[in-house]
């Protein structure tokens, strides 16, 4: 899974992922940034 995002903070914001109830395990790989900007984080699932 690869999240990109602008790191500004306007209003409440919008929830990436719902609330479903069920945990799903991530470790994170690599975060890459951007122009001073843009911030690129990529995850793989935990076995």
């Amino acid at each position: 899974m690869i999240i990109t995002r602008v790191p500004i903070v306007l209003g409440s914001g919008i929830p990436l992922f719902g609330n479903e109830g069920v945990e799903v395990r991530f470790r994170h790989v690599e975060t890459v940034v951007f122009n001073d900007l843009l911030v690129r984080s990529k995850y793989v699932r935990d076995e």
